[in-house]
């Protein structure tokens, strides 16, 4: 059984490219991860939908700075997401997200996320 500690996205990304059995995720992204994972519950349109909210705010956050995050609002009442959680998810990358939570479950939650393949 193969096994990993990460403790940022690019480390998480090369885990799961990498098929570890387990992913130790530790830290902030640990605490993000588990906030985002609500939003892997969604529906594919609603998903969508996020995707273009998340990715309109990304590209406009340097110039607005959160604002931009805060007109996604209106979108998360609509989609029943939450703000914290749709924040988390654009610090991870929705796609990634999608992928990590698609092929690993989670075991446990306290000082880590202790993930492991389905």
């Amino acid at each position: 059984m193969r096994e990993i500690t990460v403790s940022n996205k690019s480390d998480l990304e090369r885990a799961k490219n990498n098929r570890y059995d387990v992913i130790i995720v530790t830290g902030e992204l640990a605490n993000k991860l588990h906030t985002a994972k609500k939003v892997t519950a969604l529906s594919k349109v609603t998903l969508g939908i996020l995707a273009v909210a998340i990715g309109g705010a990304t590209v406009t956050a340097p110039i607005t700075g959160v604002l931009s995050f805060v007109a996604a609002a209106p979108i998360a009442v609509a989609t029943g997401a939450s703000i914290p959680a749709i924040i988390a998810a654009s610090a991870i990358g929705l796609a990634l997200l999608i992928a990590v939570f698609k092929e690993y479950e989670v075991i446990e939650f306290r000082d880590g996320l202790l993930l492991k393949t389905k």
